[in-house]
């Protein structure tokens, strides 16, 4: 099963939330910074590896939002807050 992670960075009242451009079939939707989880790598520090390629920053996480939200081909998604 493909995991895969957001964050929900909230800094200064604010929600980080990126509008995709690409594939076509994604663009125009609303995504959390994050990524596919690596073979033995934990959910959490996948997130934060996630987060310190994509945008330079360290995040520290909060609180995991939820349960698993399934993705397309059998997928998941989890979602935690984090602040930076």
């Amino acid at each position: 099963m493909n995991i895969v992670v957001g964050a929900a960075i909230i800094a200064g009242g604010r929600l980080l939330a990126a509008q995709r451009a690409e594939p076509e079939e994604l663009a125009g939707g609303w995504e959390f910074p994050g990524g596919k989880v690596d073979p033995g790598e934990s959910d959490e520090d996948a997130l934060l590896r996630e987060c310190a390629e994509e945008l330079g920053i360290r995040i520290a996480l909060t609180a995991r939002i939820g349960a698993d939200w399934p993705l397309s081909l059998g997928g998941v998604l989890r979602v935690w807050t984090a602040a930076i």
